[in-house]
Protein backbone atom coordinates (compact mmCIF):
# COMPACT_ATOMS: atom_id res chain seq x y z
CA UNK A 1 0.00 0.00 0.00
CA UNK A 2 1.07 3.57 -0.57
CA UNK A 3 1.76 5.35 2.71
CA UNK A 4 0.46 8.76 3.61
CA UNK A 5 2.47 11.16 5.68
CA UNK A 6 3.57 14.70 6.43
CA UNK A 7 4.11 18.27 6.20
CA UNK A 8 1.82 20.94 7.12
CA UNK A 9 -0.61 23.04 7.86
CA UNK A 10 -3.44 21.65 6.68
CA UNK A 11 -2.61 17.72 3.36
CA UNK A 12 -0.84 14.55 2.96
CA UNK A 13 -0.80 12.35 -0.05
CA UNK A 14 2.68 10.89 -0.07
CA UNK A 15 5.16 10.06 2.62
CA UNK A 16 6.84 13.36 2.16
CA UNK A 17 6.43 17.00 2.59
CA UNK A 18 2.75 17.48 2.57
CA UNK A 19 0.51 19.22 5.02
CA UNK A 20 -2.20 17.43 6.89
CA UNK A 21 -5.26 18.74 5.20
CA UNK A 22 -6.22 15.48 3.56
CA UNK A 23 -6.50 13.95 7.01
CA UNK A 24 -9.04 16.69 7.74
CA UNK A 25 -10.87 15.93 4.46
CA UNK A 26 -11.08 12.25 5.40
CA UNK A 27 -12.61 13.17 8.76
CA UNK A 28 -15.27 15.27 7.01
CA UNK A 29 -16.07 12.37 4.66
CA UNK A 30 -16.55 10.03 7.62
CA UNK A 31 -18.74 12.57 9.40
CA UNK A 32 -20.91 12.94 6.31
CA UNK A 33 -21.43 9.19 6.22
CA UNK A 34 -22.54 9.37 9.86
CA UNK A 35 -24.95 12.21 9.11
CA UNK A 36 -22.99 14.75 11.14
CA UNK A 37 -22.59 17.38 8.38
CA UNK A 38 -25.27 19.83 7.29
CA UNK A 39 -26.54 19.34 3.76
CA UNK A 40 -24.89 21.93 1.53
CA UNK A 41 -27.39 23.42 -0.90
CA UNK A 42 -25.40 26.46 -2.07
CA UNK A 43 -24.78 26.08 -5.82
CA UNK A 44 -21.27 26.10 -7.23
CA UNK A 45 -20.54 29.34 -9.04
CA UNK A 46 -17.56 30.53 -11.07
CA UNK A 47 -15.64 33.78 -11.18
CA UNK A 48 -13.48 34.79 -14.13
CA UNK A 49 -10.17 35.23 -12.34
CA UNK A 50 -6.89 36.47 -13.81
CA UNK A 51 -4.27 33.77 -14.38
CA UNK A 52 -1.44 36.23 -13.77
CA UNK A 53 -2.05 39.50 -11.91
CA UNK A 54 1.42 40.81 -12.69
CA UNK A 55 1.28 41.09 -16.47
CA UNK A 56 -0.23 43.91 -18.46
CA UNK A 57 -4.01 43.95 -18.04
CA UNK A 58 -4.58 43.73 -21.80
CA UNK A 59 -2.64 40.46 -21.88
CA UNK A 60 -4.29 38.77 -18.92
CA UNK A 61 -5.94 35.42 -19.52
CA UNK A 62 -8.59 34.18 -17.08
CA UNK A 63 -9.63 30.92 -15.44
CA UNK A 64 -12.77 29.75 -13.65
CA UNK A 65 -12.41 30.11 -9.87
CA UNK A 66 -15.06 28.33 -7.82
CA UNK A 67 -17.04 30.03 -5.09
CA UNK A 68 -20.17 29.53 -2.99
CA UNK A 69 -22.54 31.98 -1.31
CA UNK A 70 -24.87 31.61 1.67
CA UNK A 71 -26.98 34.76 1.93
CA UNK A 72 -29.86 33.32 3.95
CA UNK A 73 -28.94 35.51 6.94
CA UNK A 74 -28.06 38.62 4.98
CA UNK A 75 -29.70 41.99 5.43
CA UNK A 76 -28.77 45.06 3.40
CA UNK A 77 -25.51 46.55 4.61
CA UNK A 78 -24.46 43.50 6.63
CA UNK A 79 -20.85 42.30 6.39
CA UNK A 80 -19.63 39.59 4.03
CA UNK A 81 -17.52 36.91 5.71
CA UNK A 82 -15.18 35.49 3.06
CA UNK A 83 -13.64 32.09 3.82
CA UNK A 84 -10.27 32.06 2.09
CA UNK A 85 -9.51 28.82 0.33
CA UNK A 86 -6.34 27.09 1.45
CA UNK A 87 -4.20 24.10 0.52
CA UNK A 88 -7.01 21.78 -0.44
CA UNK A 89 -10.28 21.67 -2.38
CA UNK A 90 -13.21 23.77 -1.18
CA UNK A 91 -16.91 22.91 -1.39
CA UNK A 92 -20.42 24.11 -0.58
CA UNK A 93 -20.03 22.60 2.89
CA UNK A 94 -17.86 25.54 3.91
CA UNK A 95 -20.86 27.88 3.80
CA UNK A 96 -23.43 25.35 5.05
CA UNK A 97 -22.84 25.63 8.79
CA UNK A 98 -19.79 23.46 9.27
CA UNK A 99 -17.89 26.49 10.56
CA UNK A 100 -18.68 29.02 13.28
CA UNK A 101 -18.68 31.80 10.71
CA UNK A 102 -22.35 31.06 9.99
CA UNK A 103 -23.21 32.08 13.55
CA UNK A 104 -21.27 35.29 12.97
CA UNK A 105 -23.24 35.98 9.81
CA UNK A 106 -26.46 35.43 11.73
CA UNK A 107 -25.37 37.76 14.54
CA UNK A 108 -24.37 40.59 12.21
CA UNK A 109 -26.96 39.94 9.46
CA UNK A 110 -24.22 39.08 7.01
CA UNK A 111 -23.44 36.64 4.23
CA UNK A 112 -20.87 33.84 4.01
CA UNK A 113 -18.81 33.44 0.85
CA UNK A 114 -16.21 30.73 0.24
CA UNK A 115 -13.61 31.10 -2.52
CA UNK A 116 -11.37 28.23 -3.61
CA UNK A 117 -7.61 28.77 -3.83
CA UNK A 118 -6.02 28.68 -7.28
CA UNK A 119 -4.48 25.31 -8.30
CA UNK A 120 -6.57 23.46 -5.68
CA UNK A 121 -9.83 21.60 -6.22
CA UNK A 122 -11.32 22.57 -9.57
CA UNK A 123 -9.98 26.14 -9.66
CA UNK A 124 -7.33 25.30 -12.21
CA UNK A 125 -5.70 27.94 -14.42
CA UNK A 126 -4.42 25.20 -16.74
CA UNK A 127 -5.71 21.86 -17.96
CA UNK A 128 -2.15 20.52 -18.01
CA UNK A 129 0.34 21.34 -15.27
CA UNK A 130 4.08 21.74 -15.81
CA UNK A 131 6.70 23.06 -13.41
CA UNK A 132 6.92 26.40 -15.23
CA UNK A 133 3.15 26.84 -14.85
CA UNK A 134 3.39 26.13 -11.13
CA UNK A 135 5.24 29.44 -10.91
CA UNK A 136 1.78 31.04 -10.94
CA UNK A 137 0.85 29.15 -7.77
CA UNK A 138 1.92 31.51 -5.00
CA UNK A 139 0.52 33.28 -1.96
CA UNK A 140 1.05 36.60 -3.75
CA UNK A 141 -1.17 35.56 -6.67
CA UNK A 142 -3.73 34.09 -4.25
CA UNK A 143 -3.97 37.34 -2.31
CA UNK A 144 -4.60 39.21 -5.55
CA UNK A 145 -7.28 36.64 -6.43
CA UNK A 146 -9.18 37.26 -3.22
CA UNK A 147 -8.83 41.05 -3.43
CA UNK A 148 -10.06 41.14 -7.03
CA UNK A 149 -12.93 38.81 -6.17
CA UNK A 150 -14.07 40.97 -3.24
CA UNK A 151 -13.83 44.11 -5.39
CA UNK A 152 -15.79 42.66 -8.30
CA UNK A 153 -18.34 40.61 -6.36
CA UNK A 154 -20.76 43.51 -5.58
CA UNK A 155 -20.85 44.39 -9.27
CA UNK A 156 -22.15 40.92 -10.09
CA UNK A 157 -24.43 40.77 -7.06
CA UNK A 158 -25.59 44.33 -6.60
CA UNK A 159 -27.56 43.67 -3.42
CA UNK A 160 -24.21 43.38 -1.61
CA UNK A 161 -23.05 46.83 -2.69
CA UNK A 162 -21.87 48.80 0.31
CA UNK A 163 -21.25 45.73 2.49
CA UNK A 164 -17.90 45.47 4.27
CA UNK A 165 -15.70 42.39 4.05
CA UNK A 166 -14.20 40.19 6.77
CA UNK A 167 -11.61 37.62 5.69
CA UNK A 168 -11.66 34.27 7.49
CA UNK A 169 -9.10 31.49 7.43
CA UNK A 170 -7.32 28.78 9.35
CA UNK A 171 -3.83 27.34 8.95
CA UNK A 172 -2.27 28.56 5.67
CA UNK A 173 -5.54 30.29 4.78
CA UNK A 174 -5.27 31.94 8.19
CA UNK A 175 -2.06 33.51 6.90
CA UNK A 176 -3.90 34.70 3.81
CA UNK A 177 -6.76 36.10 5.87
CA UNK A 178 -4.44 38.22 8.02
CA UNK A 179 -2.35 39.31 5.05
CA UNK A 180 -5.47 40.42 3.18
CA UNK A 181 -6.37 42.80 5.99
CA UNK A 182 -2.78 44.06 6.17
CA UNK A 183 -2.33 44.51 2.42
CA UNK A 184 -5.83 45.63 1.44
CA UNK A 185 -7.31 47.46 4.44
CA UNK A 186 -9.54 49.44 2.05
CA UNK A 187 -11.22 46.19 0.98
CA UNK A 188 -11.18 44.03 4.13
CA UNK A 189 -12.48 45.64 7.31
CA UNK A 190 -11.31 42.84 9.61
CA UNK A 191 -9.76 39.38 9.61
CA UNK A 192 -10.09 36.18 11.62
CA UNK A 193 -6.89 34.15 11.50
CA UNK A 194 -6.60 30.87 13.40
CA UNK A 195 -3.67 28.44 13.62
CA UNK A 196 -1.82 30.59 11.09
CA UNK A 197 1.92 29.85 10.74
CA UNK A 198 2.86 33.42 9.82
CA UNK A 199 6.53 32.77 10.63
CA UNK A 200 8.17 30.97 7.72
CA UNK A 201 10.76 28.53 9.04
CA UNK A 202 13.07 26.06 7.35
CA UNK A 203 13.92 23.76 10.26
CA UNK A 204 10.57 23.36 12.06
CA UNK A 205 11.73 20.97 14.78
CA UNK A 206 9.09 22.30 17.19
CA UNK A 207 6.45 20.29 15.33
CA UNK A 208 7.43 16.99 16.90
CA UNK A 209 8.38 18.67 20.18
CA UNK A 210 4.77 19.78 20.65
CA UNK A 211 3.50 16.41 19.43
CA UNK A 212 5.67 14.73 22.06
CA UNK A 213 4.46 17.09 24.81
CA UNK A 214 0.80 16.59 23.90
CA UNK A 215 1.12 12.80 24.02
CA UNK A 216 2.74 12.94 27.44
CA UNK A 217 5.70 10.89 28.70
CA UNK A 218 4.02 7.49 28.94
CA UNK A 219 2.38 7.52 25.52
CA UNK A 220 5.48 9.06 23.90
CA UNK A 221 7.59 6.26 25.32
CA UNK A 222 5.24 3.62 23.89
CA UNK A 223 5.31 5.21 20.43
CA UNK A 224 9.07 5.73 20.67
CA UNK A 225 9.56 2.01 21.27
CA UNK A 226 8.07 1.38 17.82
CA UNK A 227 10.14 4.09 16.14
CA UNK A 228 13.30 2.90 17.93
CA UNK A 229 12.71 -0.60 16.61
CA UNK A 230 12.37 0.85 13.10
CA UNK A 231 15.68 2.65 13.58
CA UNK A 232 17.31 -0.62 14.64
CA UNK A 233 15.84 -2.41 11.65
CA UNK A 234 17.26 0.23 9.35
CA UNK A 235 20.70 0.34 10.95
CA UNK A 236 21.06 -3.47 10.83
CA UNK A 237 19.51 -3.72 7.35
CA UNK A 238 16.77 -5.90 8.80
CA UNK A 239 19.12 -8.41 10.42
CA UNK A 240 17.90 -7.52 13.91
CA UNK A 241 14.25 -6.58 13.52
CA UNK A 242 11.00 -7.54 15.23
CA UNK A 243 8.63 -5.31 13.25
CA UNK A 244 5.89 -7.16 11.34
CA UNK A 245 5.47 -6.94 7.58
CA UNK A 246 2.88 -4.14 7.78
CA UNK A 247 5.30 -1.95 9.73
CA UNK A 248 8.20 -2.64 7.37
CA UNK A 249 9.14 -1.04 4.04
CA UNK A 250 7.94 -2.69 0.86
CA UNK A 251 11.39 -2.25 -0.68
CA UNK A 252 13.05 -4.13 2.20
CA UNK A 253 15.34 -2.82 4.90
CA UNK A 254 18.56 -3.74 3.13
CA UNK A 255 17.70 -1.64 0.07
CA UNK A 256 16.84 1.57 1.97
CA UNK A 257 18.89 4.72 1.47
CA UNK A 258 18.93 7.54 4.03
CA UNK A 259 16.32 9.38 1.97
CA UNK A 260 14.15 6.25 1.79
CA UNK A 261 14.41 5.95 5.56
CA UNK A 262 13.16 9.53 6.03
CA UNK A 263 10.26 8.81 3.69
CA UNK A 264 9.39 5.66 5.63
CA UNK A 265 9.61 7.32 9.05
CA UNK A 266 7.48 10.22 7.84
CA UNK A 267 4.82 7.68 6.90
CA UNK A 268 5.13 5.98 10.28
CA UNK A 269 4.33 9.23 12.13
CA UNK A 270 1.03 9.61 10.27
CA UNK A 271 -1.60 8.58 12.83
CA UNK A 272 0.27 10.10 15.77
CA UNK A 273 0.84 13.50 14.14
CA UNK A 274 -2.65 13.73 12.65
CA UNK A 275 -4.36 12.75 15.89
CA UNK A 276 -2.43 15.38 17.84
CA UNK A 277 -2.94 18.08 15.22
CA UNK A 278 -6.72 17.61 15.05
CA UNK A 279 -7.33 16.44 18.60
CA UNK A 280 -10.97 16.97 19.65
CA UNK A 281 -11.69 19.05 16.53
CA UNK A 282 -14.19 16.62 15.03
CA UNK A 283 -16.95 14.60 16.65
CA UNK A 284 -16.32 10.88 16.34
CA UNK A 285 -12.65 11.20 15.33
CA UNK A 286 -9.82 9.51 17.22
CA UNK A 287 -8.58 11.68 20.10
CA UNK A 288 -5.17 11.73 21.77
CA UNK A 289 -6.67 10.33 24.98
CA UNK A 290 -8.31 7.43 23.13
CA UNK A 291 -5.28 6.68 20.97
CA UNK A 292 -2.88 6.72 23.91
CA UNK A 293 -5.19 4.56 26.03
CA UNK A 294 -5.28 1.97 23.25
CA UNK A 295 -1.53 2.06 22.66
CA UNK A 296 -0.64 1.85 26.35
CA UNK A 297 -3.05 -1.04 26.88
CA UNK A 298 -1.62 -2.91 23.89
CA UNK A 299 1.94 -2.30 25.09
CA UNK A 300 1.04 -3.80 28.45
CA UNK A 301 -0.02 -6.99 26.66
CA UNK A 302 3.17 -7.30 24.64
CA UNK A 303 5.15 -6.11 21.64
CA UNK A 304 3.15 -8.15 19.15
CA UNK A 305 -0.15 -6.63 20.28
CA UNK A 306 1.35 -3.12 20.19
CA UNK A 307 2.71 -3.51 16.66
CA UNK A 308 -0.57 -4.97 15.43
CA UNK A 309 -2.56 -2.06 16.85
CA UNK A 310 -0.15 0.58 15.53
CA UNK A 311 -0.40 -0.82 12.01
CA UNK A 312 -4.21 -0.85 12.29
CA UNK A 313 -4.32 2.76 13.51
CA UNK A 314 -2.14 3.80 10.57
CA UNK A 315 -4.31 1.71 8.23
CA UNK A 316 -1.26 -0.19 6.96
CA UNK A 317 -2.74 -3.29 5.33
CA UNK A 318 0.54 -4.56 3.92
CA UNK A 319 4.18 -3.52 3.62
CA UNK A 320 4.62 0.23 3.86
CA UNK A 321 5.00 1.54 0.32
CA UNK A 322 7.22 4.52 1.07
CA UNK A 323 10.33 5.39 -0.90
CA UNK A 324 12.10 8.59 -1.84
CA UNK A 325 11.95 7.78 -5.57
CA UNK A 326 8.18 7.36 -5.37
CA UNK A 327 7.86 10.63 -3.44
CA UNK A 328 9.69 12.47 -6.21
CA UNK A 329 7.75 10.68 -8.95
CA UNK A 330 4.41 11.60 -7.42
CA UNK A 331 5.42 15.24 -7.08
CA UNK A 332 6.51 15.30 -10.74
CA UNK A 333 3.26 13.79 -12.02
CA UNK A 334 1.70 17.25 -12.48
CA UNK A 335 -1.96 16.32 -12.15
CA UNK A 336 -4.34 19.32 -11.97
CA UNK A 337 -5.95 19.44 -8.53
CA UNK A 338 -3.22 17.38 -6.84
CA UNK A 339 -3.18 19.16 -3.48
CA UNK A 340 -0.10 17.29 -2.29
CA UNK A 341 1.96 18.45 -5.23
CA UNK A 342 0.60 22.00 -5.08
CA UNK A 343 1.25 22.45 -1.37
CA UNK A 344 4.72 20.91 -1.52
CA UNK A 345 5.53 23.33 -4.34
CA UNK A 346 4.43 26.21 -2.16
CA UNK A 347 6.52 25.14 0.82
CA UNK A 348 9.54 24.93 -1.48
CA UNK A 349 9.02 27.79 -3.92
CA UNK A 350 6.85 30.20 -1.94
CA UNK A 351 9.66 29.78 0.59
CA UNK A 352 7.57 28.97 3.64
CA UNK A 353 9.69 25.97 4.62
CA UNK A 354 7.58 24.38 7.37
CA UNK A 355 9.78 21.27 7.05
CA UNK A 356 9.35 18.94 10.04
CA UNK A 357 12.54 17.00 10.79
CA UNK A 358 13.19 15.00 13.92
CA UNK A 359 15.66 16.45 16.40
CA UNK A 360 17.39 15.80 19.70
CA UNK A 361 14.69 17.92 21.37
CA UNK A 362 11.94 15.53 20.23
CA UNK A 363 13.97 12.35 20.72
CA UNK A 364 11.68 11.12 23.49
CA UNK A 365 9.27 10.40 20.64
CA UNK A 366 11.19 10.18 17.37
CA UNK A 367 14.82 9.12 16.97
CA UNK A 368 16.98 12.13 16.10
CA UNK A 369 18.03 12.00 12.45
CA UNK A 370 15.22 9.70 11.36
CA UNK A 371 13.51 12.44 9.31
CA UNK A 372 16.14 14.85 8.04
CA UNK A 373 16.09 18.39 6.71
CA UNK A 374 18.18 17.08 3.81
CA UNK A 375 15.24 14.88 2.83
CA UNK A 376 12.92 17.86 2.45
CA UNK A 377 15.48 20.00 0.67
CA UNK A 378 16.32 17.21 -1.75
CA UNK A 379 12.62 16.80 -2.57
CA UNK A 380 12.41 20.48 -3.52
CA UNK A 381 15.42 20.07 -5.78
CA UNK A 382 14.59 16.72 -7.40
CA UNK A 383 10.83 17.24 -7.82
CA UNK A 384 10.82 20.88 -8.92
CA UNK A 385 14.38 21.81 -9.83
CA UNK A 386 14.54 24.39 -7.04
CA UNK A 387 17.98 25.63 -5.99
CA UNK A 388 18.05 24.86 -2.27
CA UNK A 389 21.44 26.45 -1.64
CA UNK A 390 19.73 29.80 -1.05
CA UNK A 391 16.50 28.45 0.43
CA UNK A 392 17.24 29.78 3.92
CA UNK A 393 17.79 33.26 2.50
CA UNK A 394 14.54 33.07 0.51
CA UNK A 395 12.62 32.00 3.62
CA UNK A 396 14.06 35.03 5.42
CA UNK A 397 12.83 37.18 2.53
CA UNK A 398 9.34 35.69 2.93
CA UNK A 399 9.32 36.87 6.53
CA UNK A 400 10.49 40.32 5.50
CA UNK A 401 7.85 40.52 2.78
CA UNK A 402 4.88 39.53 4.96
CA UNK A 403 6.21 40.75 8.29
CA UNK A 404 6.10 37.39 10.11
CA UNK A 405 5.03 38.32 13.67
CA UNK A 406 5.75 42.04 13.23
CA UNK A 407 2.17 43.10 12.62
CA UNK A 408 1.15 46.72 12.05
CA UNK A 409 -2.56 46.75 11.36
CA UNK A 410 -5.96 46.66 13.11
CA UNK A 411 -9.06 44.49 13.51
CA UNK A 412 -7.33 41.09 13.25
CA UNK A 413 -7.86 38.12 15.57
CA UNK A 414 -4.74 35.93 15.78
CA UNK A 415 -5.78 32.68 17.45
CA UNK A 416 -3.60 29.72 18.33
CA UNK A 417 -4.16 26.48 20.25
CA UNK A 418 -1.79 24.98 22.80
CA UNK A 419 -1.92 21.37 21.53
CA UNK A 420 -1.51 22.36 17.89
CA UNK A 421 2.11 21.98 16.73
CA UNK A 422 1.57 24.92 14.38
CA UNK A 423 1.07 27.36 17.25
CA UNK A 424 4.87 27.59 17.41
CA UNK A 425 4.84 29.62 14.17
CA UNK A 426 1.88 31.82 15.05
CA UNK A 427 1.47 35.19 16.74
CA UNK A 428 1.92 34.52 20.45
CA UNK A 429 2.69 37.88 22.05
CA UNK A 430 0.54 41.04 22.34
CA UNK A 431 0.88 43.32 19.34
CA UNK A 432 1.87 46.88 20.17
CA UNK A 433 0.90 48.31 16.79
CA UNK A 434 -2.31 46.43 16.04
CA UNK A 435 -5.42 48.30 17.18
CA UNK A 436 -8.57 46.38 18.16
CA UNK A 437 -6.67 43.14 17.61
CA UNK A 438 -6.93 39.86 19.51
CA UNK A 439 -3.95 37.64 20.30
CA UNK A 440 -5.11 34.58 22.20
CA UNK A 441 -4.16 30.96 22.71
CA UNK A 442 -6.85 28.40 23.55
CA UNK A 443 -5.55 25.93 26.10
CA UNK A 444 -6.08 22.21 25.61
CA UNK A 445 -7.15 22.38 21.97
CA UNK A 446 -5.69 21.75 18.54
CA UNK A 447 -5.65 23.01 14.97
CA UNK A 448 -8.34 25.59 14.10
CA UNK A 449 -10.38 24.51 17.11
CA UNK A 450 -12.65 27.55 17.45
CA UNK A 451 -13.48 27.72 13.74
CA UNK A 452 -15.90 24.81 13.83
CA UNK A 453 -19.60 25.16 14.54
CA UNK A 454 -20.42 25.27 18.27
CA UNK A 455 -21.18 21.94 19.98
CA UNK A 456 -22.80 21.18 23.29
CA UNK A 457 -19.49 19.67 24.41
CA UNK A 458 -17.53 22.90 23.89
CA UNK A 459 -15.58 23.81 27.01
CA UNK A 460 -14.99 27.20 28.61
CA UNK A 461 -11.71 27.69 26.76
CA UNK A 462 -13.36 27.48 23.33
CA UNK A 463 -16.22 29.72 24.45
CA UNK A 464 -13.75 32.32 25.68
CA UNK A 465 -11.94 32.33 22.34
CA UNK A 466 -15.18 32.93 20.46
CA UNK A 467 -16.20 35.65 22.93
CA UNK A 468 -12.96 37.51 22.26
CA UNK A 469 -13.65 37.44 18.52
CA UNK A 470 -17.17 38.73 19.09
CA UNK A 471 -15.82 41.56 21.23
CA UNK A 472 -13.54 42.64 18.39
CA UNK A 473 -16.25 42.38 15.74
CA UNK A 474 -18.88 44.10 17.90
CA UNK A 475 -16.78 47.25 17.79
CA UNK A 476 -17.14 47.22 14.01
CA UNK A 477 -20.57 45.77 13.27
CA UNK A 478 -22.82 45.77 16.35
CA UNK A 479 -25.92 47.90 15.83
Amino acid sequence: MRATATILVLCCVIAAVLCRTHAHDEIITRQEAAGLILDASAPTQYFDQYVDHYVDRSARATFKQRFWVNDTMYQSGGPIFMICGGEGPASAKTVAGYFWVNQLAERYHGAVVSVEHRFYGESQPFTRITTDKLALLSSAQALEDFAVFASEFPRKFTKFAGSEWVSVGGSYSGNLSAWLRMKYPHIFKAALSESAPVLALDNFTQYFMTTQATLGPTCSAVVKSIFDEAAKCYSTKGQSCTLPENLSPKMGWAQMSALDYSSFMSAMTGVVANTVQYDKDHAGALTVVDMCAQLEAAAAKGTTQLHTLFAELNEFMGPVDASYADDVAELKTHTPGDAGQSWTWQTCNDAFGYFQPSSALSSQLLPSGSITLTYYHQLCKDAFGIDVTNLAARIAETNIHYGARNIISSNIAFLTNSEDPWHNLGVLEPLKYCQNCVVHQTQGHAHCASMYAPRSSDDAAIKETRALQLKMLDVLFAH
